[in-house]
């Protein structure tokens, strides 16, 4: 079933309503973290949309099952290897992150499971493969749907200036 032009304008339309306002441009030093993007919202002032979070390993990773075959002292070393660095220090990773009320969510506590997309987490029994095919966020659903509805609105204004005999 195709959509109508008009359909396919309010989904446009309410995709953008939905995301933060803009304009987005992207900021930051790579000297002192990874760039952002970030808009000025009305509310908040300039907020990130989509930026990078430190985070520490846990003893629970999925990178670290498998290991219970080994003995209780190989388990412990490679499980502190994993957790620490040669120094002691936490190891932490940057992990993608969108706005939500003005707090720093994690992408992968919004993600959509493409085996039980209605799972909101991977601890879901229903969940039995991590693949995803969303990210449930407004500004997530805006960008990525961003490359389609700019080829979509390019060709209907190609159709009606065509129709309308307008020029470019």
């Amino acid at each position: 079933m195709t959509t109508s032009p008009a359909d396919r304008l309010a989904e446009i339309r309410a995709r953008a309503a939905a995301a933060t306002p803009g304009p987005w441009g992207w900021r930051g030093n790579i000297d002192y973290g990874c760039p952002s993007l970030r808009a000025r919202h009305p509310k908040f002032g300039i907020t990130d949309v989509l930026t990078q979070v430190s985070v520490e390993r846990t003893a629970d990773d999925p990178a670290l099952q498998g290991i219970e075959d080994y003995d209780a002292d190989t388990r412990a070393e490679i499980i502190e290897n994993y957790l620490r660095d040669h120094w002691g220090e936490p190891i932490k990773e940057q992990h993608l992150a969108f706005v939500t009320d003005d707090m720093l969510v994690e992408a992968r506590q919004l993600v959509e499971f493409e085996v039980a997309p209605n799972a909101t987490t991977r601890k879901d029994p229903k969940v039995y493969r991590a693949d995803i095919v969303g990210i449930r966020h407004p500004d997530a659903e805006f960008i990525a749907a961003a490359r389609a509805d700019i080829d979509w609105l390019i060709a209907e204004v190609d159709r009606l200036r065509e129709t309308t005999g307008g020029q470019s």
